[in-house]
């Protein structure tokens, strides 16, 4: 018995729509899927002109897979008999002693990159065919493949003290380069893009949280049977600054050693102290290394030898807008010693004041005398 066997592979996009929901889909796919088709129930090309309301399917056919027709004790012809499917996912056997009575086999001999193998050989009882009314001798056997997903996890942690990160953002671009995929990761900085097809990923941060700096990685990741799962760890940095601050005479606006500084949470509380600043060996400018994002206020601790201390409160702030390096120049006025420091008479002052204050007690032990006299 002659019989014409076909098969058509292909990968199940919409199943069971009407034939005016697949005219829109498919033009809405062109640009990611160009093979993509719409086709009848029973797996044959749309004509032009089908009714609206018609229902129909859209698949991808999937070309260049091999099968192997297997007699009903699933054993190889000889000469073997087998083919590929074409662009069109089409492969039509010729084999002139089918027997109406038996059942074969297909062996799908590797399955297309990027999707599942299909488990087992796909039994075709020629019977079930033959006796369908308006049967007119062709069989059509429609094969789906499955697409073999994997995915993509993250864990996001700051440094140093590798803490789960919540809130950091996250872009994942597919494979066509145009889809693309935001989310946040969770309470405990995880993240996870399941059920993604085989291809090359790129993953990268695209917003993190205030006090941490962007992560400017882009990670590419391959999505393939070898690898279907892939896992990746990433850290955030805490924005970090140096301050550095100037001393200078506040008339000559020349470097003076010898100052110090120190930073504080709360102006005016020298309890919330933070750190002191050290000195640079080579500028000999006062350093603070390394400081953390958030607010501090700077005051001079030390007067260089010689000068007046600055009781200026500096305001420092340290966020995502800082510069490389935060710079401060304080100046600071000179030991005037013929003027009095602090406003009042000055030493001098106070000498002769005291001499003053002998002679006036001597004067007036000596009158006391004359009067007990």
């Amino acid at each position: 018995m002659k019989l014409d066997m076909a098969l058509i592979k292909y990968e199940m996009i919409y199943r069971n729509i009407t034939y005016a929901e697949a005219v829109d889909l498919l033009a809405a796919m062109a640009g990611t899927c160009p093979s993509c088709k719409i086709v009848t129930t029973d797996f044959l090309d749309a004509p032009a002109g089908t009714a609206d309301a018609t229902i129909v399917h859209i698949i991808k056919p999937l070309d260049m897979v091999n099968f192997e027709l297997l007699d009903e004790n699933k054993n190889p012809f000889v000469p073997p008999i087998s083919g590929s499917t074409n662009s069109d996912g089409w492969l039509v056997f010729s084999y002139e002693q089918i027997d109406a009575s038996k059942t074969y086999y297909l062996r799908e001999i590797a399955p297309p990159p990027g999707y599942r193998p299909i488990l087992g050989d796909i039994p075709v009882r020629i019977g079930d065919y033959t006796s369908r009314p308006n049967f007119n001798g062709s069989i059509i056997v429609p094969v789906a493949n499955l697409m073999q997903l994997g995915q993509i996890s993250l864990s996001k942690y700051n440094r140093p003290a590798n803490e789960g990160m919540a809130g950091v953002e996250f872009t994942l671009t597919y494979p066509d380069g145009v889809t693309k995929s935001v989310k946040l990761t969770d309470a405990n900085g995880y993240i996870i893009w399941p059920d993604l097809a085989f291809g090359t990923y790129t993953l990268q941060e695209t917003a993190t949280i205030p006090g941490y700096e962007l992560d400017p990685t882009v990670h590419t990741v391959v999505i393939n049977t070898a690898t279907p799962h892939k896992y990746i760890v990433a850290y955030n940095d805490q924005i970090k600054r140096p301050i550095e601050v100037i001393k200078v005479d506040r008339d000559t606006q020349v470097f003076i050693p010898g100052a110090k500084f120190a930073l504080y949470l709360i102006k005016d509380d020298l309890s919330s102290f933070v750190m002191e600043s050290v000195t640079d060996p080579v500028t000999g400018n006062e350093m603070f290394h390394d400081v953390v994002y958030g607010e501090y206020w700077l005051k001079e601790t030390k007067a260089p030898p010689g000068y007046r201390m600055n009781e200026t409160w500096q305001h420092v702030v340290i966020d995502e807008n800082s510069l490389p390096l935060i710079s401060f120049t304080v100046e600071d006025s000179p030991i005037d010693e013929n003027l009095p420091d602090t406003g009042t008479l000055g030493a001098l002052g106070y000498l002769l004041g005291g001499i003053t204050l002998l002679a006036a007690g001597f004067w007036f032990s000596k009158r006391w005398a004359k009067k007990e006299l």
